[in-house]
């Protein structure tokens, strides 16, 4: 036998091992007093919970003789005050380091360690023998459950009767902390009875993934109760699946699942919430079936079946089929409460964006989400399905509209992004609380703020200053500059601030996948060229998700895409947004235009004056332009009379490609008119006013110019406007394509102009500008022949040296050997007049 150990061997042996512990875990091992650890209990309907908060790391014993329980912290833990024993226990006591106590008789024990938490669940005793020794009576008997009632999956036992269930105890367990957890096994015990199959015995649900054929995606199931209660819906690109039942879900088995591995877990007060990442051009549905609920990811889904909105005298209705529970969690976007209304089955949901004063109702896949904008709103369930509720005085409701029915027709297209969409004062004062909030956070942790201060801005319209916060946010967080959505909604602010060449982040093609950003990038089209056909086409599918921006941004843009649709070819999909757009504002231009594509060339003029006489500067100088156009094309003008009406309203709108549009269109009226001078003119006028488009008004007056020179046109010039536009336009020979015929023409013209002094200067300018040394040539013998009829021999010899070229056409060779001897034979040179006609072979 081993000899007894002395009292100070013992404490030897001790001071050795905390030493040693010490080494190995430092800061961890403490010669203080024992720490403070907390017990808590509670109870739900098949077992009770007793929760025991101690220091991470802390190692405990746990020991069952009978249906006595002994869980031993060591000395390490002072154990406070017993509190109520929950479900299955009694006599429940703690002392030191050490809580006992007593299990109904055939209980079962469930242990886990979670971070500094050891819970213990007492589970219900199953079916089997009758045991020896009865739990106290608690309560009267119920009736047995129907799981109770099944055998057991062991060889088959003579059947006996089941043990009474207790009811479920209306205190809920305590809460677990809100972290995914895996199940440790239970500590055996000599003296525990044989554990078998039970509902509880797996602990924490896990997610089981289950694969599933390519057409219909990937699939997972969730096995909550049968009672249950879901909700779905969206914030940007995250689907959050919201349960009215507070489990831990184990999501260790989807590690590496090219869908669900990025899935998180969130414990909800009572409920529980798991966030999803689906894949671009993908859709998530709740299923319910015999095992829980199987949570998908296909290429598309059925839409729900809508929730009708049934607004009462001071209450709101929202009729639904098998109506669960009300949870209360915090909006993922802004922090804001939401009242999430869940459903035992799935294919019902309030889909549409619903506003008012009081409270709005979130676009939602399964169930009802509310985000109340007033302390005194609830959201409760009732035999009918749900009721949202107000103050003594009720709700302030108004019957459906055009707002609703506008909501009914986006209810299909996608979201990328969720901006707020509280009342214009509501913004404001959130936005200066924001902008506070954010000057007291810390540099590096401000770009979450700024992202929100921005999204209060441009759903205030403030394009240009939520521009501004943006690019701030990522100049200054790194994962704010990486973030396609904060990208995008840079993009989104320049559009509104109206400078499209700096939204070129929309076109990101990590944004790709909505309806949402389709619609943006066509508003960037549309900026470019207000009669984009593939802008238009992409607005007549997805133009009614701008009715359901708020009204800082819906304003701005409703008016773009309602034109763009029109003059790009949409007609019919512009007089349904004009329909559900109501009395929005700016919408004027647009009907106008309508009327206009449907024919009626009166009404539209009726429209576009009374706009032309209105206030806005911006549709007074579209309006005017529009109806001189219209005008013309309905025989009412001439070119010349539109020319002169577009000329008055040149000072209507400066600065921007609509002057310049305005310019151009003038000279091409006055080209028409025959005014050529005039047009050419305006086209210079303008490449000097608009340097940084003079290379695409160079190319417009150069064809203008070409046009003039090969038409008939020159004929019916004057000869003092024809000598002018020769000379204003001289330059405009150094680009022209090489064209012999076209310079003799021209040069013909000016000889017969009978206007040598004006003639004389414009050949030497066209001889400086010629290209090719044919030209020189051609317009050198011009020349030569004008100075040698008004008598200047010299002149026509030097004309024609300076023009000289090789290699020239027989008969343009032999026009100048003509002039040449004259010249000379004029000047005495007999000898230089033979020498020149010697050369010739004709």
């Amino acid at each position: 036998m081993r000899p007894a150990r002395t009292g100070a061997a013992v404490l030897f042996r001790r001071l050795c091992a905390l030493l040693l512990l010490g080494l190995l875990f430092p800061g961890r091992v403490h010669a203080d007093p024992a720490a403070p650890a907390a017990v808590r209990t509670g109870s739900h309907g098949g077992f009770g919970r007793i929760v025991f908060d101690v220091p991470s790391g802390t190692h405990y014993k746990l020991a069952r003789a009978g249906d006595s329980v002994t869980v031993d912290f060591g000395e390490g833990i002072a154990l406070q005050a017993s509190p109520a024993s929950p479900r299955n226990v009694h006599a429940l006591k703690s002392s030191g380091g050490q809580a006992q106590f007593v299990v109904d008789a055939g209980a079962t024990l469930r242990e886990m360690r979670i971070d500094g938490h050891v819970v213990i669940d007492v589970l219900d005793a199953r079916t089997g023998p009758t045991p020896s020794k009865p739990p106290p009576p608690k309560a009267a008997p119920a009736k047995p459950s129907p799981e109770a009632a099944k055998p057991p999956p062991d060889p088959p036992k003579p059947p006996v009767e089941a043990a009474p269930a207790k009811p479920p105890d209306p205190t809920p367990p305590p809460p677990l902390p809100a972290k995914t957890v895996a199940e440790q096994p239970p500590s055996p015990s000599p003296s525990a009875p044989p554990a078998q199959p039970g509902p509880f015995d797996r602990g924490p649900v896990a997610l089981l993934a289950a694969p599933t054929l390519p057409p219909e995606g990937i699939a997972i199931t969730v096995p909550f109760a049968t009672q249950t209660g879901a909700a779905q819906f969206r914030r940007g690109s995250d689907e959050y699946l919201v349960f009215d039942e507070r489990r831990p879900i184990d999501l260790t088995s989807l590690r590496g699942n090219p869908v669900f591995g990025s899935a998180v877990v969130r414990e909800l007060p009572s409920g529980t919430l798991i966030v999803l990442h689906p894949p671009a051009n993908s859709s998530v549905a709740l299923t319910r079936t015999p095992h829980g609920w199987r949570v998908s990811v296909k290429p598309s889904v059925p839409p729900p079946r809508a929730i009708p909105f049934a607004p009462k005298d001071d209450h709101l209705d929202l009729p639904a089929e098998a109506p669960g529970h009300v949870v209360t969690m915090a909006d993922p976007d802004n922090g804001a409460t939401l009242l999430v209304g869940t459903l035992r089955g799935p294919g019902q949901a309030f889909q549409t964006a619903r506003h008012t004063p009081e409270f709005t109702l979130i676009p939602a896949s399964l169930g009802v989400v509310v985000e109340p904008l007033a302390d005194n709103v609830a959201l409760r369930t009732v035999p009918i399905g749900f009721q949202i509720t107000g103050g003594p005085s009720g709700l302030a409701l108004t019957a459906p509209g055009p707002a609703t029915e506008a909501a009914t027709a986006a209810a299909h297209l996608t979201r990328r992004f969720q901006l707020p969409a509280q009342s214009a004062e509501a913004l404001k004062q959130g936005l200066a609380a924001g902008i506070a909030a954010t000057a007291a956070t810390p540099a590096q942790a401000r770009g979450p703020k700024r992202r929100a201060i921005a999204s209060a801005m441009l759903s205030l319209g403030m394009g240009a200053e939520a521009e501004a916060q943006l690019r701030a946010a990522a100049e200054q967080d790194p994962k704010e500059a990486a973030s396609a959505d904060t990208a995008g909604l840079t993009a989104i602010a320049a559009l509104l601030a109206n400078r499209p060449a700096d939204a070129a982040a929309i076109d990101d093609p990590r944004l790709t996948g909505t309806d949402e950003i389709a619609l943006w990038r066509a508003i960037r089209q549309a900026s470019a060229d207000d009669q984009s056909r593939t802008a238009a086409a992409t607005f007549a599918t997805t133009a009614p998700l701008a009715l359901l921006y708020p009204p800082g941004i819906r304003d701005r843009i409703l008016p773009k895409i309602a034109e763009t649709s029109i003059l790009g070819g949409e007609a019919t999909a512009a007089k349904r947004l004009l329909t559900l757009a109501g009395d929005a504002p700016g919408l004027g231009y647009a009907r106008a235009l309508l009327r206009q594509a449907d024919g009626d060339a009166a009404g539209a003029l009726a429209a576009l004056d009374a706009l032309a006489d209105g206030h806005d500067q911006r549709d007074r100088a579209r309006a005017a332009t529009r109806a001189v156009e219209l005008r013309l094309s309905s025989g009412q003008l001439d070119a010349a009379k539109a020319a002169a009406a577009l000329d008055k309203l040149r000072f209507a709108w400066r600065g921007d490609r609509r002057e310049l549009a305005l310019r151009e269109r003038i000279a091409d009226l006055h080209q028409q008119a025959g005014a050529w001078r005039v047009a050419l003119s305006d086209l210079r006028s303008a490449s000097a006013d608009f340097p940084g488009q003079a290379q695409a008004i160079q190319t417009h007056l150069m064809g203008m110019f070409i046009t003039l020179l090969y038409s008939q046109a020159t004929d019916a010039l004057s000869p003092l406007d024809l000598v002018a536009l020769v000379d204003e336009n001289a330059d405009l020979f150094k680009s022209m394509p090489a064209n012999e015929d076209l310079q003799t023409r021209l040069a013909d013209r000016l000889m017969a102009l009978d206007l040598p002094s004006r003639a004389a200067p414009l050949l030497e300018k066209l001889i400086d500008a010629a290209t090719t040394a044919g030209a020189r040539a051609n317009f050198g013998a011009r020349l030569a022949t004008l100075r040698l009829n008004e008598g200047d021999a010299a002149g026509a010899v030097a004309a024609l040296s300076a023009t000289a070229a090789t290699d020239l056409e027989p008969k343009l060779a032999e026009q100048r050997g003509i002039i040449a001897a004259n010249a000379k034979s004029r000047l005495g040179d007999a000898a230089g007049a033979i020498e020149a006609l010697a050369g010739l072979t004709t």
